[in-house]
Formats: C-alpha cells, structure tokens, sequence
C-alpha cells in the first residue's frame, strides 16, 4: 500500500495505475511516466561510446590486411626475381642438356653437372698448358745449345773464313727480314767490331742488336742486322766473304 502525500489516506495497490497514482502525487499529463521511461529508453537507445571494442576491433582488421596485402607483395617480388636468374640460368647451359627438362630443379641439376664438366676441362687445359710450357722452354734451350755448338764448330773450322792471324773470324747466317752477324775473336776485338759494323750498314743493313758474350775464352759478337727496302737480295757467301776480308786488313 502507498500512503497519501497527506498522510490520512491509504492507497491500496489493487486497481492501481500509473495515472492514480500520478494523480494522488500531484504530477499531472503524464510527467511520471515520461519521466522514468524517457530515461530508461535514452539509456537503451544510446548510441556506443566512440573509441570503444567496436572501434579496436576494426582498426586490427585494417592492420591484418595491410600485412596480407605486403606478403603478397614481397611474394610476388621474390618470385620475379627466381623467374629473372632462371631465365639467365638457362640462357647459359648448352642447349642439348635442356631437352625434355621443363622443371626447375632439372635446370638447377643439369647447371651443376655443367659446371663440373667446365672445372674437368679447364684443369685438363691447364695441364696441357704446363706440359706445353714445359717443352717450349726445353727446345728454345736445346735449340740455343745446338746454335752456340755449331757456331764453335764453324768458327773453330776457319778455313776461308780464317782470314789473318789474330784467330778472329764473320759468320752470316739468315735471319727474320735480314742476316745475323755473329763474330769470334781471342780477344776483345772492340776495333774489330767497329770495321764490321761500318761494313754491314755499307752494304745496306741496319744493326738492330748486339749481344757480346765470353765462351771458352773466346769472345763473340751477335748483330742482327735487318735489310733495307732497297736490299731485297741478300748474297750470304758474299757478305760473309767481305767482312771477312775486312778483319784481314788491320
């Protein structure tokens, strides 16, 4: 039961309405009802609060996608890049090695055994190369070796190239685009050389080179001479004849 605002009367809850009861507080046209259900539906129908779950929610939603859409992109990029350097690869390999090979894994086999085969052949080539090397030197050594010997034998022979008594004697012998003048003395002859030279370049040479050695003690001179435009025939007995006659008279 409710009492009066008076306080005499009782107000029993059988019968009883919001708008008695309005009446016996003395709210009229309804401003209790208004009043108490105006606030609860506010409450029901308030919109959320901005920044709420709602609002984190969508923001991980937004970062999850950019993370997908940057996978995405370096996927995209990595797989460019493999399909660049397998191009290049293959552009590489012999062309019967390619053939019936389609998957990647069969180029990347058939470049490794290509580059074992390049390995074997270059370590073969430089084998040859050594032994090559080898055998060159050991001629060009054989080869001077056989040259200096004959070189003794013919100046040690004389003969008509002996021409005075000081033992010194002109050996001509051909050579490149011109003659090699090699000379032989038991002394050093440095008079001697200088009539010969002057003689060689009379007869239209140019001294290119001259090597002075000591053998057996003998000394020796080596010039090679190359012939001018003019001297196209070259007569070894005779030249080989003159400078010798030139060290017969000192």
């Amino acid at each position: 039961m409710i009492w009066n605002a008076g306080g005499d009367d009782v107000i029993t809850t059988e019968g009883y309405n919001y708008y008695s009861y309005q009446q016996q507080l003395g709210l009229g046209g309804g401003q209790f009802v208004d009043h108490g259900l105006g606030q609860a539906a506010e409450l029901l129908h308030a919109p959320a609060p901005a920044g709420g779950s709602s609002g984190g929610h969508g923001d991980d939603q937004d970062g999850s996608k950019k993370k997908a859409v940057n996978r995405k992109e370096i996927e995209r990029q990595r797989r460019k890049q493999m399909s660049t350097l397998h191009s290049s690869l293959i552009s590489l390999l012999p062309h019967h090695s390619l053939k019936g090979k389609r998957s990647m894994s069969d180029h990347m086999g058939e470049a490794v055994n290509y580059i074992k085969h390049l390995e074997s052949n270059i370590g073969e080539l430089s084998s040859k190369r050594d032994k090559l090397k080898r055998s060159s030197s050991s001629s060009a050594v054989d080869q001077q070796h056989s040259t200096n010997t004959t070189t003794d034998q013919q100046l040690a022979a004389g003969g008509s190239r002996r021409r005075n008594g000081s033992g010194s004697s002109v050996t001509v012998r051909p050579h490149s685009a011109g003659v090699e003048v090699v000379t032989s003395s038991d002394k050093g002859g440095g008079f001697e050389l200088s009539r010969v030279v002057e003689a060689v370049i009379q007869e239209g040479f140019d001294v290119t080179s001259c090597v002075s050695t000591q053998r057996q003690a003998r000394f020796y001179n080596t010039m090679q001479c190359q012939a001018s435009a003019a001297n196209s025939y070259i007569d070894l007995t005779a030249l080989e004849r003159k400078l010798n006659h030139v060290l017969s008279y000192q």
